[in-house]
């Protein structure tokens, strides 16, 4: 077998097994993070939404595409200008917009781990929905101009752009650093394990797009320097199965988030599990929506913040938000069987008045409500009880 079959042979099955898995993850990540409400008001996690979404019109756009021409042995943008441009136009802005929403992502978590009260409230929801709607206009605009960039090549007779792009991952590695040393220097985050848990997601997601894409950049960085070199016949076959290959180590990076985030965070794989094989722990309270007369979690926040300056909700599984009057956080829950939801208002008002922050207060009072109290008794023994309060102190 050539090295030319071999590495088309390699291109349908890996490209097949990474197409199904990629669409299957990010397909569930969409799921997930516009179902769950602690994901939804979070804006690393609604860049991680936006990024799904682009990924699987990528994956269908280019791994399925290629998957496709290699087996068929039929390549339509061979003879239709329109779809090849149209095509072009799909890979360009699901790949720009994939990009520029984890460079923004590792920037929201940047800004919302710093110690800078007035770095943190950058990280609002709000200005996200408008920062995504702008960034998505301008990459539009700029696939566009690809469109008319594109034409079948009269001598090689494929599809071709006449620009070569290098994907940059200077931002995702410059921002992922400094925003493990606000991990390692704040303690506010420590205590906040929720919003943690989305850091250690997307600090991951960084090592996968530098593993990923470092090969792509140095081939398209080769292709560069090489431009207008004469290459014998072996060296352009060796350079098309390079390429291959390199482009199919890069198609990771659109098809493994879904699995980084399960290894990275227990909340997530406890969320799938729930959301997905409608797995339960037996007498899980069930988030309620009183005051606000409306089962739309961000209107009751909207609604609050117009009567209150600070603020808690109870999630009941999903744990509780608090809202300081600056910033929201997700306090993450703890695993139980009953929950006394008076016990919990006792204990978070009981750190408030004694010097604690929201997070500290709130996390208290969901281990309080969690652990000391059952269906039936306390589930402490005297020592254990002893703990808890001292830890109260």
């Amino acid at each position: 077998m050539s090295l030319v079959c071999l590495s088309q042979q390699l291109t349908i099955y890996v490209g097949l097994f990474l197409l199904i898995i990629g669409i299957f993850g990010n397909g569930t990540n969409i799921f997930i993070f516009s179902s769950v409400c602690s994901y939804r008001i979070s804006p690393a996690t609604f860049y991680f939404l936006v990024e799904s979404m682009a990924k699987i019109v990528f994956l269908t756009t280019n791994l399925l595409l290629h998957v496709v021409t290699f087996y068929f042995e039929f390549d339509l943008r061979r003879t239709s200008l329109i779809w090849c441009r149209l095509r072009q136009v799909l890979f360009t802005l699901s790949s720009t917009i994939t990009v520029t929403c984890t460079c923004l992502a590792t920037m929201d978590q940047f800004f919302v781990t710093s110690s800078n009260p007035s770095l943190r409230q950058i990280s609002k929801i709000q200005r996200v929905y408008q920062i995504v709607l702008n960034t998505s206009i301008i990459w539009f605009l700029h696939s566009l101009i690809a469109y008319f960039n594109v034409a079948i090549s009269p001598i090689t007779g494929t599809c071709a752009s006449s620009n070569s792009t290098v994907i940059s991952i200077t931002i995702t590695m410059m921002f992922g650093y400094v925003t493990y040393g606000n991990i390692r220097q704040t303690t506010v985050l420590a205590e906040q394990q929720a919003y943690r848990q989305v850091v250690k997601m997307g600090l991951l997601q960084i090592i996968l797009i530098i593993i990923s894409n470092t090969p792509l950049g140095v081939l398209n960085t080769y292709g560069l320097i090489t431009t207008g070199v004469i290459k014998s016949q072996e060296q352009q076959l060796q350079e098309y199965c390079a390429s291959l290959l390199i482009n199919l180590i890069a198609s990771i990076y659109f098809a493994a988030d879904f699995y980084t985030f399960l290894i990275s965070s227990s909340r997530f794989r406890q969320t799938v599990r729930e959301r997905l094989f409608r797995w339960r722990p037996s007498n899980q309270v069930q988030p309620s929506r009183t005051w606000s007369q409306t089962d739309n979690i961000e209107i009751a926040i909207d609604k609050l913040k117009i009567i209150a300056r600070t603020f808690v909700i109870t999630l009941g599984a999903e744990g509780a938000l608090a809202y300081d009057g600056i910033q929201l956080y997700n306090i993450e829950p703890h695993k139980l069987h009953a929950i006394d939801t008076i016990m919990e208002q006792m204990i978070f008002l009981f750190g408030i008045t004694h010097g604690q922050d929201y997070l500290t207060a709130g996390n208290l009072a969901n281990l309080a409500a969690a652990t000391v109290v059952s269906n039936y008794r306390p589930r402490l023994f005297a020592a254990k009880q002893k703990t808890a309060i001292s830890t109260m102190e």
